[in-house]
């Protein structure tokens, strides 16, 4: 599997592109039409550097309400990890009301990343590619 439905998702969500289809609220501003509010609002990581934990710290920097992680799956060197784990830990205690959302294309390899804290509110969503309609 591929990460393009991920990222698809990662952009759409940060407002950095439109989605395909339909609405979506994030932090209460309905996208499409808020894109620029939204962007002034979240930080899009992705994870495509040789050090994950600083990017995402960059991320984090920004302040944002909503910090969208792409492809967090591709952390998977043991201190890296470690790194990442800590500083999503460490964003949770100063910024408690941030919301997080990552993609991934191996929810397994994710497992023990995110902060302690998000796990009674962890909700994972598996996104299927519905096959297209030739027109």
């Amino acid at each position: 599997r591929d990460g393009g439905q991920a990222r698809a998702v990662a952009l759409a969500l940060s407002g950095r592109t439109p989605a395909v289809g339909g609405t979506v609220r994030v932090d209460g501003l309905l996208l499409p039409g808020r894109a620029a509010a939204v962007r002034r609002r979240t930080a899009l990581v992705v994870l495509d550097g040789p050090d994950p934990a600083r990017e995402i710290g960059a991320g984090l920097a920004e302040r944002p309400r909503l910090l969208v992680v792409d492809r967090l799956d591709r952390v998977v060197d043991p201190r890296q990890r470690d790194a990442v784990r800590r500083a999503l830990d460490a964003a949770m205690v100063t910024a408690p009301d941030l919301a997080v959302v990552v993609t991934c294309t191996d929810a397994d390899a994710v497992a023990g990343l995110l902060p302690g804290s998000l796990a009674g509110s962890l909700t994972i969503l598996t996104l299927d590619r519905p096959a297209l309609e030739s027109r």
